[in-house]
């Protein structure tokens, strides 16, 4: 990801510090550096709070299933909604691991089936 970035701002002339950028080790100070001054955004706080969807999830009226693994790098456990801060059309699924859409089961390298399956039954227990 870093590499991506740093040839950005080479491309782009971004008033960006690369040393700074290279020495980040957590995505809240890459968004504080990178995606929150490059998309207009005060710091990283101001660029969760504005992009977050959690204020809309009140408001949904299909049913939805929210999958999500509390080890998410992108989207640690803390910041996932409680059942107080969805419709009652959302049925929240977050387990202890997973990583980032890492939804597997058995030994290495593991099944990718569990997913789909499950998005499979949510969709059957919503139409019965």
């Amino acid at each position: 990801m870093k590499p991506k970035l740093l040839a950005k701002i080479s491309a782009h002339d971004l008033p960006i510090d690369g040393r700074a950028l290279r020495a980040t080790s957590t995505f809240r100070e890459i968004d504080d550096l990178y995606t929150a001054p490059v998309h207009g955004f005060r710091d990283a706080g101001d660029y969760w709070q504005r992009s977050s969807s959690k204020p809309w999830l009140r408001r949904i009226r299909v049913p939805t299933l929210m999958i999500s693994a509390r080890n998410d790098p992108f989207f640690p456990g803390d910041a996932l909604p409680t059942a107080a801060e969805v419709s009652d059309r959302v049925a929240l699924e977050f387990s202890q691991t997973g990583g980032h859409v890492g939804f597997v089961s058995g030994k290495f390298p593991g099944d990718l089936g569990w997913l789909p399956s499950r998005v499979l039954r949510f969709f059957a227990q919503s139409v019965e």
